[in-house]
């Protein structure tokens, strides 16, 4: 008996079952290894209070869209959010005050559309993203 037929013998029927499972671990090995793919619209989406691991300062930004407007987020190090979303599950704060202190945890994410049609002006805003973020971690910070 060949090696081949004794596998399949092996196997029996279950042969198409172990190749679709095949299939689906290497194909989706990429978003479950915490690797982002904007092509293939891998991100990594921790659980809710996962971790608040950044401080950040909330700046407006006119004419500017987002989970809360035109109220985005300025790193220390200078680095603009754009907070586009939660988790699902998660609730943040409906508004916050331009110059607030947060903590927060995220993931990076894409725009989906789902502000498209919110026209707040029609100037240019002041501050271009430098990552587009999905919150998964928020805590406001007292002096």
């Amino acid at each position: 008996m060949k090696k081949s037929t004794a596998l399949i013998c092996l196997l029996g029927p279950n042969v198409i079952l172990w190749v679709g499972i095949l299939f689906i671990l290497l194909t989706q090995s990429a978003c479950t290894n915490g690797i982002i793919n904007y092509e293939e619209g891998c991100f990594a989406d921790p659980l809710p209070n996962a971790n608040c691991f950044k401080e950040a300062t909330v700046i407006s930004n006119t004419c500017a869209t987002g989970l809360w407007g035109d109220k985005w987020l300025q790193l220390e190090d200078g680095t603009i959010l754009q907070p586009f979303s939660t988790v699902d599950g998660f609730s943040v704060p409906q508004s916050l005050q331009e110059g607030a202190k947060v903590k927060i945890g995220y993931v990076d994410t894409f725009r989906d559309g789902r502000y498209d049609k919110q026209v707040t002006c029609l100037a240019i805003p002041p501050y271009e993203a430098d990552a587009v973020i999905k919150i998964n971690c928020f805590e406001m910070v007292t002096k």
